[in-house]
């Protein structure tokens, strides 16, 4: 997705492995997706976390990293513990049980390996559901279902899975933690061919050293190195 985005940022963030400080949205983000993913691990374990605990997992993997101030970092830290609450209750309204919680795979794609995790899948009487959560601020359906239409994270997941168990998902979400929003993408073979042609493309351009830069407003904004890129300057 990297180099997809913009191979320039690709090699400055894989290749050259420039370090920079993560932004406050990541670590934020990082937080709010530890603590569900240990809340719905222990409900696989055959155990009932108790809000409590769900906020205890929160703030044991915050980290103070990217904030513009301490008061800003203690007032993301109150949303997300705000967020979490209304996560617990909708979770003891209308409990759910996923099948698999953060789980690894890896399968051959011709002369590619592709590696990653599904963050959560759902058996829902025979169909499978491929869903990830985002802290994104989305407050829109229509957004939500865009930001789940382009998402090549969750074609990939869909992918793999395909491949691995020989089961077409029947849809995939992007769960936005924050407003509730559920974004949803039914699945077909054409998002199949999809995922695959932008797997070999990126490869393919990766292999050849191509590695241009490609500014849009948008991208180059949120872009972690765009203080050093010069090609980022021109959009300001």
């Amino acid at each position: 997705d990297d180099y997809l985005t913009c191979p320039l940022k690709y090699r400055y963030s894989h290749i050259l492995n420039l370090p920079v400080m993560r932004h406050h949205l990541v670590a934020y983000g990082s937080a709010l997706h530890k603590a569900v993913e240990a809340f719905f691990k222990q409900r696989l374990d055959g155990k009932e976390m108790r809000e409590e605990e769900l906020l205890a997992a929160f703030e044991g993997a915050w980290r103070s990293e990217g904030f513009l101030t301490e008061e800003h970092e203690q007032l993301r830290l109150a949303q997300g513990q705000e967020t979490l609450r209304r996560f617990y209750r909708q979770q003891q309204e209308a409990p759910e049980r996923p099948m698999l919680i953060e789980e690894k795979f890896k399968f051959p794609l011709g002369d590619l390996l592709v590696v990653g995790r599904w963050d959560r899948v759902d058996r829902q009487g025979n169909e499978i559901v491929i869903i990830d959560y985002k802290s994104s601020e989305v407050r829109e359906q229509a957004e939500a279902d865009r930001r789940t239409r382009e998402s090549l994270q969750l074609l990939v997941y869909a992918l793999a899975w395909r491949t691995l168990h020989g089961e077409l998902p029947v849809r995939v979400e992007l769960r936005f933690l924050e407003p509730g929003l559920i974004g949803q993408v039914h699945i077909t073979e054409e998002h199949m061919v999809r995922a695959e042609a932008s797997l070999r493309e990126a490869a393919e351009g990766i292999r050849a050293g191509k590695f241009d830069a490609r500014p849009a407003e948008h991208q180059c904004r949120w872009c972690a190195f765009q203080a050093i890129c010069p090609f980022a300057f021109h959009i300001r």
